[in-house]
């Protein structure tokens, strides 16, 4: 998404970006998820070193965490 001044970013607020804000986070899961797997790492593993619970993990790579 171009911003405004012209730069590229994401911009969400309004209610029709709702749709938009889905898709990032489903991006985002996939980006977590692949780079876990490269480093051959499980869900926990992962979450013991960003310091989070397992749960969260799985709630990131699913798309479903609240922002």
């Amino acid at each position: 998404m171009q911003s405004k001044n012209g730069g590229a970013g994401y911009r969400f607020g309004k209610k029709e970006d709702v749709g938009e804000r889905k898709r990032f986070r489903m991006e985002i899961g996939q980006v977590i998820r692949r780079y876990r797997k490269m480093k051959n790492m499980t869900q926990e593993e992962m979450a013991d070193r960003l310091g989070v619970s397992g749960p969260a993990v799985n709630k990131w790579e699913k798309g479903v965490s609240q922002s």
